[in-house]
């Protein structure tokens, strides 16, 4: 009889109370250097709504009381407590947050290490491709969890509910069945999750894992709600309050998570 590995992923339960803080400080401290790369997932922990099923995975030993994850579990359940062993950083690591609340809106928020320091093209193939290896089993492995954790009433179940009926109405409840598939027809499904300000390593990683929906593929378009503004006929913008000053945007950080 074949030994099982220990998990690799630990998870915090983020309750919107004040025990949770010293787990948000920890991650914002691991995160913090990582700046503008980082930035999506800090500013969600840092400025955040936080609910009963708010989740942050990772594999980094934050310095807390976790529930490993096993990803063989049906519905999320917790396997017991431990405390985390450390991981050092050198290895490839990742901090998720996760609620699965706020659909049909970003559910998961991710940050990996390979995200700043991709495996390094001077090492052998043979060892960046080990590497690659780990983090995509690491993200597998977010993967999994997240697919296995309990679909709670939604936030906007509104907006869930309107869309259902709309469906209904057009004769149209199985997206896959219609000649022209329609991009947001998923977004009821509760087996269909909503990944956020996704970078372009991540996206690959996740294309090979093959889990992304048909209209997410890398280098491939969806449709995009985008306001367009005449510039020139906006009123002057208000001046910035004291102590405030405008600063310059780094491009490739952007373009890393919108193109």
């Amino acid at each position: 009889m074949s030994s099982k590995a220990p998990p690799k992923l630990y998870r915090h339960h983020l309750a919107p109370s004040d025990p949770c803080r010293p787990i948000l400080d920890a991650a914002l401290r691991v995160l913090r250097p990582h700046i503008p790369t980082s930035i999506p997932l800090y500013r969600r922990l840092q400025f955040g709504r936080f609910f009963p099923n708010s989740l942050l995975f990772t594999n980094l030993d934050l310095g807390a009381t976790s529930t490993p994850i096993d990803t063989h579990a049906s519905n999320g359940t917790d396997a017991g407590s431990k405390q985390t062993g450390h991981h050092p950083h050198e290895e490839p690591w990742l901090i998720a947050f996760v609620d699965r609340t706020c659909r049909p809106e970003t559910e998961v928020w991710i940050f990996g290490s390979w995200e700043n320091s991709p495996p390094a093209s001077s090492s052998s193939p043979t060892a960046r491709q080990e590497e690659w290896q780990t983090i995509d089993n690491l993200v597998a492995e977010l993967v999994e969890a997240c697919r296995d954790l309990p679909v709670p009433r939604s936030l906007h179940q509104d907006i869930l509910d309107a869309q259902q009926s709309q469906q209904r109405e057009a004769g149209d409840m199985d997206a896959a069945l219609t000649k022209t598939p329609n991009p947001f027809a998923s977004a009821r499904l509760p087996t269909i999750q909503l990944w956020g300000a996704i970078h372009t390593t991540t996206a690959s990683v996740l294309q090979r894992l093959d889990v992304l929906a048909e209209t997410s593929k890398v280098n491939e378009t969806a449709a995009n709600h985008t306001f367009i503004f005449d510039v020139p006929s906006l009123a002057p913008p208000a001046p910035l309050p004291e102590g405030l000053e405008w600063g310059g945007g780094e491009k490739g950080a952007l373009c890393s998570r919108t193109e």
